[in-house]
């Protein structure tokens, strides 16, 4: 059997993060965003969003990666770990590759 490839990437609670609703988190909800919108816009990215997790808090959310549009592993984190969340500790990530048969997967 033939197989795409993709990145998925966990994003879960990072060191910093606390359940606080301020203004400065709200700032940084919207640099996030524009993050994810620049990887989409990039080609890099297909798809993205919030998780409920029912057994396991610390997951706050999926991304969904072409796996043919990185070099190498550390391209992708590089380029995921420059979102302003990374970068305060608010969000960590674990970061997986996921075989779909060919043709059943998302097309970028």
């Amino acid at each position: 059997m033939e197989f795409d490839r993709y990145y998925v990437v966990i994003l879960k609670k990072g060191p910093t993060w606390t359940p606080d609703e301020t203004a400065e988190l709200e700032v940084l909800q919207q640099r996030h965003q524009n993050h994810l919108t620049m990887m989409t816009e990039m080609g890099k990215l297909l798809i993205s969003g919030p998780l409920e997790a029912h057994t396991n808090p610390d997951l706050r959310g999926i991304s969904i990666f072409g796996y043919e549009a990185f070099a190498t592993l550390e391209e992708l984190k590089t380029l995921v770990e420059q979102d302003p969340m990374f970068l305060v500790g608010r969000l960590a990530a674990d970061y997986l590759t996921w075989y779909v048969p060919k043709g059943a997967g998302l097309q970028p």
